[in-house]
């Protein structure tokens, strides 16, 4: 399963889970009220506590999981520019139109296999009519409606502090600081200050944003998290569970070249410039835990870092777009397609020894 697949599937299991849970508690409150009776008393349409409760929730799961394919196929793709309100809105109206069609094609499923008839009964027909014209159509779709406003939240809380950082949020991964090995590329766009000069502020800011689009692609591709965006560089780390990991961060690298080089004469054309960046790569370990009081993030401190910062830094003085550590080539795999060049022990800022950099 490639990464972006698997981020798709994490992404849609939320809904599946909250369709779920919600399914749960509508079938308990709905088994409190009617109990072992044989009819709803609003409608007189069948009723039985096991086979209503299984399709309660049967039916509360699969539109939950509709739900998650929706945003993360559908929604994702035509409206992710928008603000949160136009997407609440437009997204209420489409749901609402899902959600009654749903609801009827299950209803009616349920009122045939309960009444032993077929789907075009008549006797199926009466009880739809009755159903949607009943106080109790407008609970469910109540209760729906908060369960897809909380979905929504979560997605755009997710959206927001980063897809892996809200699940750590959740299961409460970095409560405790904890000690991990990662590896860090401090992305770096070349001339940022220059460019920003010539194209104004708001352009310079609409000319970053699509750059940080278009390379998401390429980090989510090689299993990599953004740890932070700070103003025209991007910081991107990966958790080391394998050896692959190590060429992963570089195939990012390049990864990104390609996708740019792509896309050079449409920047061209839309922006008068072509972007360019710089790379610095390193691993190690780290403490990773949740810091603040006012403001909650997930941070990651350590040398590892800094390091990282000042390997970036030098990638002009040796007129190369990419550097890393001895640490990072070092654990590379043998048979790795990367070539490596040694630039040298370079002396850095801030370090008592130099560092030995290569180049790929």
């Amino acid at each position: 399963m490639t990464p972006a697949v698997r981020r798709k599937i994490l992404q849609i299991i939320p809904f599946s889970l909250i369709g779920l849970t919600f399914g749960v508690l509508y079938a308990v409150i709905e088994y409190s009220l009617v109990g072992h009776g044989d009819h709803y008393p609003a409608t007189g349409n069948p009723y039985h506590y096991l086979w209503t409760s299984i399709s309660t929730i049967l039916q509360s799961f699969l539109m939950g999981t509709l739900f998650g394919v929706g945003e993360v196929f559908v929604m994702d793709r035509f409206w992710a520019n928008k603000s949160f309100g136009i997407n609440f809105l437009l997204k209420s109206l489409l749901y609402i139109i899902v959600i009654t069609i749903c609801l009827a094609g299950f209803s009616a499923i349920t009122s045939s296999l309960m009444l032993h008839v077929g789907l075009f009964d008549q006797r199926v027909g009466d009880h739809l009519k009755l159903f949607f014209t009943d106080a109790s159509f407008w609970s469910i779709m109540l209760f729906v409606g908060v369960v897809f406003s909380l979905s929504v939240l979560i997605r755009e809380m997710s959206h927001h502090l980063g897809h892996g950082v809200f699940l750590d949020f959740l299961l409460g991964k970095y409560q405790v600081p904890r000690e991990e090995e990662r590896i860090f590329m401090f992305l770096d766009l070349k001339g940022s200050t220059s460019l920003a000069e010539r194209m104004g502020h708001i352009p310079y800011f609409k000319f970053l944003n699509q750059y940080y689009l278009d390379i998401s692609k390429a980090i989510i591709d090689t299993g990599g998290e953004i740890y932070q965006y700070v103003g025209d560089e991007v910081v991107i780390t990966w958790e080391l569970h394998d050896k692959l990991t190590y060429d992963k961060c570089i195939t990012c690298f390049f990864m990104i070249k390609s996708i740019i080089k792509s896309k050079a004469d449409w920047y061209q054309k839309t922006y008068g410039t072509v972007p360019e960046f710089k790379a610095g790569l390193h691993c190690g370990k780290v403490t990773t835990g949740r810091i603040g009081i006012l403001k909650k993030e997930i941070v990651f401190t350590g040398d590892v870092l800094n390091t990282t910062f000042r390997i970036q830094s030098n990638c002009n003085q040796h007129q190369v777009d990419n550097l890393m550590s001895e640490a990072l080539v070092r654990h590379l795999q043998k048979n790795s397609a990367y070539r490596f060049r040694a630039i040298g022990d370079i002396p850095l800022r801030g370090k008592a020894e130099p560092l030995k950099l290569y180049t790929v």
